[in-house]
């Protein structure tokens, strides 16, 4: 007689990152801080204990058709998603400060910044 036994196979997670493509701050102001707001939706499901996690550099250049820089900060930091985060939003914001608008030469500054989204079974 032979016996053998197959268990449940674990759910393998699901998950859905939806980071914006673009963020246009348009014109900026010398006199205060440009701030733009931005959501970074989350759909998860079955992380089995896993942590989703989506990071975002604190910080960044945009630069013009000429060459000329313009710093930014983006406060997103690390956020981690919710093992069940049926449409969760994290939020952060870029920041432009008056001073650099002021001492930036004129022109349309445009840049990229790269999120970092990762899974780990704990």
């Amino acid at each position: 007689q032979i016996s053998a036994e197959i268990s449940d196979t674990p759910s393998a997670p699901s998950y859905m990152v939806s980071v914006p493509s673009a963020v246009s701050m348009g014109t900026l102001d010398a006199d205060k801080e440009n701030i733009m707001n931005y959501t970074v939706d989350v759909t998860a499901s079955d992380l089995n204990g896993g942590t989703l996690t989506v990071t975002a550099p604190d910080a960044g250049e945009l630069t013009d058709a000429e060459g000329n820089k313009l710093a930014f900060t983006n406060d997103f930091g690390t956020k981690t998603a919710n093992e069940s985060a049926d449409a969760q939003e994290l939020s952060g914001s870029i920041s432009i400060t008056a001073e650099a608008v002021a001492a930036a030469a004129a022109g349309n500054y445009t840049g990229t910044t790269t999120f970092s989204i990762s899974y780990a079974v704990q």
